[in-house]
Formats: C-alpha cells, structure tokens, sequence
C-alpha cells in the first residue's frame, strides 16, 4: 500500500497537471513600468543582413514611396549600431556611447518622417509582425519590456527566448469605437531546459490622441481604483512635440500560460505611445511621458513562432482562464485539506502535510498579490479601461 505521505507529496504536482482548470492554482507582461539609458536586446537577437535583406521579403503594408536613399542609409546605420551595441553588452557591458549614437540615429530618422495625408493611411503603415530589437530607457529601474517576468531576478527562473510587439488590424467586435489598431506585446520563455514554454500576450486597443490632448501640458489623471497601490501619484504629464502617430494603448488584464494551463491575472493599463518614424523594415516607438525610446524590426514572414505560435492563447475564451478568484478558492482548500492533515498524521505524513500548508500559503500570498507581471508601483503605471 503506498504510504499517505508520499500522496500527499505528490497532491500538488497532480492537481496542477491533471486537475480540472477551474481548480488550477496560479502564477502571478508585460509593460508599463518605466529603467540611465540601457539597452534591452531580445534573447534570440536578429542580425542587421537578415534585417537588411527583409525590405525585399518582409510583407510590409508600408508604401515604397515613403522610403528614400536617406532614410534607407539611416536606417542601415541604426541596424548596425543595435547589432555593435548588443555584442558590447555581452562582451564588456560598457555600452554608454554606442546608446548617444543610436539617439542621435532615431532623432534623425524622427525628423525624415513623412506625415500621411489621411490617419488611415498613417495608422496602416503601422501595421505588421515585430521583434523588439533595443530599449533605451531613462532610468536605471526602468523595465518597459515584459515588466516583472524579464527582469534580472526573473531571469534566473527562466531563459528569455522572444520578446515581441505587434500592431494589428483593429477588432472586428469590442473595443473602444475609436481604436484604429491593436497592440499586443507577447513574450515566450523557457522553463526546465525548454520542456515547458511559457507564453504571456497583453493585447490592447489603440486610439489616436486628438491635437488638444498632444498638446496639453497635463495629462487628465486617471482613476487606480483597481491597481494593488490605492496611494498613489498621478499619471506624469505628456512629452512635448509628440507626433500625429501618438496613441494611447488600453491594454486588457494579462494573458499568460505554463505549456497548455492558462491564467488571466492582473489589473488592466494603458500607455502612450508616439512612433517618429515607420518603414518596411523598422518602426521606432517612444514613451508618451517616459521618453523611452525602441527600436522594433519587422519579423520574416517564415518566423512562425513570432507570427502565429502563440494566437491560440490570445483566441482562447475567457472562460477556460484560471483568474485570481479561481486560483485563490483552489489554493485555499489545498491549505485546510493539508491542515487537517497535519493534525491527524504522524511520522513523516505529518512533516509532508506541514510542507504542503506552508506551500500552500505561499501560493496563496502569491496569487492574491499577482499582478500578471505588470509594474503597478511607481509613476508610470495609468489604468486601463
């Protein structure tokens, strides 16, 4: 007969694989947060001759004609300066003049841009499939890529293996009525070796902000009433001279999965973002009120994993989540169930059923404070709708 410690051993690793979803416990993407001017490469980093030969095979919805010898020999020399500036960062860490170089760069690229005639047309050039290729950030905490799940702590939980920004067509059904595109930031990670890959998506609406709101010297402040910190500051006022192409991005609670087990933690956000200067190979973004600056390049067409690897997630009903409340109510019988395991065991079945109560309110802890890996303390964080 096999011993009623070892089952208990084994209880949570079976109720996380086998057990029905809405019993699943929970983990706690993506964004906004704000981090001295770094840069934050992709782990699976795309060289500039792959980047150079996609303006002939990338499906970019971008005119041709918005492209000139100018721009085509900028953006060659920004490619080449993220590729210098990400092997520095492996080979020494000193990157600081390689970051003013790729500045200077952006600035004139931003100023080439050619403002579209109508905001269909501006917005559709937009459109496409992205790796983020480098972030240059104004503050040393700032993590604006993947927030809780790629910083340096985590990384000694996980490989990080893709990080990602698309700009897709708007939704059909839903949303807000002015919403001209979606956004969705997706990361994939690897878990033991690789055997368990995680996927976290934070798909958003984007709607263009109104002259009057470029220019305004203040912000409206935003209700937090959902974030984990009720005290907190208002949103930071917007970055002047922001172009036509500024939208402000409300992103829903955050979708993440350990292999084929989903959850939906988190609170909803939102976050401005301008984008200087788009063409068939590259689109630049920057920080509405942080100032951050990114460089996004356009994915091959055969890149299957950036493209469509992880739609299953973003597809999938909002019934089969695991939300906090389900997560909270699983991991709260657990508790009472090893609790009383506790007291009626003896010899080692007790000592396991002692180790399963403390696991059990850690994840209880965990899940109750989960934020889906948003960055809700500090200045930057604004609610979403």
């Amino acid at each position: 007969m096999v011993h009623i410690s070892t089952v208990l051993l084994c209880l949570p690793l079976s109720l996380w694989f086998v057990a029905p979803r809405s019993l699943s416990t929970a983990f706690i993407p993506l964004l906004p947060q704000s981090g001295t001017r770094r840069c934050f490469e992709s782990s699976r980093p795309v060289s500039h001759s792959t980047i150079h030969r996609r303006r002939r095979t990338s499906s970019s919805p971008l005119r041709a004609a918005g492209e000139t010898v100018e721009t085509s020999l900028l953006v060659d020399r920004l490619l080449e300066q993220v590729e210098r500036h990400s092997k520095i960062s492996m080979e020494s860490g000193d990157n600081g003049g390689e970051h003013r170089l790729i500045e200077d760069t952006i600035g004139q690229l931003g100023k080439t841009q050619t403002v579209n005639a109508t905001m269909d047309f501006k917005f559709d050039d937009l459109i496409g499939y992205y790796n983020v290729s480098c972030t240059l950030t104004t503050r040393d905490k700032d993590n604006p890529v993947g927030g809780k799940w790629t910083r340096q702590s985590s990384k000694k939980l996980w490989v990080i293996r893709r990080t990602l920004q698309h700009v897709l067509p708007k939704r059909s059904m839903g949303g807000p009525v002015e919403a001209i595109a979606q956004a969705i930031n997706v990361i994939r990670l690897d878990l033991f070796f690789g055997l368990l890959p995680v996927w976290i998506i934070l798909r958003g609406d984007a709607v263009p902000l109104s002259d009057s709101e470029r220019n305004s010297k203040l912000e409206e402040t935003i209700s937090n009433i959902d974030a984990p910190n009720k005290r907190r500051p208002k949103t930071p006022p917007l970055l002047p001279d922001l172009s036509p192409s500024t939208v402000r991005v409300y992103f829903d609670r955050p979708r993440f999965a350990f292999g084929r087990r989903t959850f939906s933690f988190g609170p909803t956000s939102s976050v401005v973002l301008d984008t200087p200067y788009v063409d068939s190979r590259i689109r630049i973004g920057k920080g509405g009120t942080s100032g951050t600056l990114f460089v996004f390049s356009r994915v091959a067409d055969e890149d299957t994993e950036a493209i469509s690897e992880w739609k299953w997630l973003l597809e999938q009903d909002d019934s089969k989540f695991v939300t906090k409340r389900k997560a909270l109510g699983a991991v709260g019988i657990y508790g009472i169930l090893s609790g009383v395991a506790s007291q009626v065991l003896v010899g080692w079945g007790r000592k396991v059923a002692m180790v399963n109560l403390g696991l059990a309110a850690i994840g209880f802890l965990w899940a109750a404070l989960g934020t889906g890996g948003i960055e809700t303390r500090g200045d930057t964080y604004a609610r979403g709708m």
